[in-house]
């Protein structure tokens, strides 16, 4: 089941005294989830019986999971601005059937992004895991003259054997659907926050954040190139 889910994000006037402030939110804001966990199920999918699947609908889970938030404002000196989401991270490989045969199959694993464009390269943004405990500081890389970004595209994967992983309640039937796999993975909160620990305000700063799908790629993951690995973090 996929269902679009669209998020407002309402923000005070601007004006040229004052500054326009703004909410992050949450990345479960415009995009599609899907309750039945492709990849822990055997495929085809089976008409009949039980599936495994995510219930957690504030979480993002499944491969074909996306969701793509933007909104701008101005920061005031010595503030910030902070947005949280909350994702399952899973396994790789998964002992499954596809297409009647039971191996060990590898996969593709979603991507959350994070990508704040500001006409200062004197911000502090930051992308938190929890309960990971890692944080990232992003480096701001000029775009043009006036203009920086602050992007970071990572992804958390764990082999089938660690022992972080546990079975996600109400995740997986009573009665396991042949070729299919238990709903284990860990809840992660992934928090973003950008501080202006400068003396001004930084007017115009854009933030766009969201998940990646195996098919779906955003401003912050243009790709899904690791250019960095360290387990269970892979990111570039």
């Amino acid at each position: 089941m996929a269902a679009a889910i669209v998020a407002v994000l309402l923000a005070p006037a601007a004006s040229a005294a004052k500054p326009h402030a703004f909410e992050l939110g949450n990345a479960l804001g415009q995009g599609q989830w899907n309750r039945t966990l492709e990849k822990y199920n055997a495929q085809p999918l089976s008409s009949a019986g039980s599936l495994v699947e995510n219930p957690r609908p504030d979480c993002t889970w499944d491969i074909n999971d996306w969701s793509s938030l933007g909104t701008t404002g101005d920061i005031r000196a010595g503030t910030a601005v902070t947005g949280s989401a909350c994702q399952i991270e899973g396994f790789n490989p998964m002992y499954v059937e596809k297409n009647g045969v039971l191996a060990w199959w590898s996969g593709v694993s979603p991507w959350f992004g994070v990508a704040v464009d500001a006409p200062s390269p004197n911000l502090s943004v930051k992308v938190c895991y929890s309960p990971q405990a890692r944080c990232f500081t992003l480096s701001p890389a000029a775009l043009d003259s006036k203009t920086y970004r602050y992007r970071i595209c990572a992804q958390v994967v764990y082999t089938p054997d660690d022992p972080s992983l546990s079975k996600i309640p109400g995740s997986t039937p009573a009665t396991m659907p042949a070729g299919s796999t238990d709903g284990r993975g860990v809840v992660t909160t992934i928090t973003f926050t950008v501080s202006n620990p400068t003396g001004r305000v930084v007017r115009g700063v854009g933030v766009n954040w969201g998940v990646s799908s195996d098919a779906v790629y955003t401003r912050a993951c243009p790709s899904h190139n690791a250019a960095y690995a360290e387990y269970p973090f892979r990111w570039f």
